[in-house]
């Protein structure tokens, strides 16, 4: 997605998600149609704030990560497997940021919490 963007680009991208929405995903979402089925399979949201989330370079790489800096608490989602975590773009609803496959707990009982640590989820643009 970013490949070959300079910094200030990779930043402009990085910052379309601060504040974003962050959803949980039990079905894996492809956006091959122009259509992303985002509303339909979110099984948990939680909508943050800019000050939730870091962007910093590392211009050795050329890379931008965007990474949490609080804990994003979704309560009970129900009984799924998390499959994907999406973050969605305050500047267009069809643009995210996806994370296949998270570490971590990700099958939940029907009374199971999920939270997602501060510090532990970062997307990162450019680079190979």
């Amino acid at each position: 997605m970013t490949e070959g963007l300079n910094e200030n680009h990779r930043n402009e991208i990085a910052e379309e998600y601060q504040g974003g929405e962050v959803h949980l995903l039990e079905t894996t979402i492809a956006d091959d149609d122009g259509e992303t089925e985002l509303n339909n399979n979110s099984e948990g949201s939680v909508t943050t704030d800019d000050g939730d989330w870091s962007i910093s370079h590392d211009s050795g790489v050329e890379t931008t990560e965007l990474e949490n800096t609080e804990a994003f608490n979704f309560g009970e989602p129900g009984d799924i497997t998390i499959n994907q975590i999406i973050v969605q773009s305050t500047v267009d609803g069809d643009k995210m940021l996806r994370e296949n496959d998270p570490e971590g707990d990700t099958d939940l009982d029907s009374d199971d919490e999920y939270e997602i640590p501060a510090a532990d989820l970062t997307y990162t643009l450019g680079g190979e």
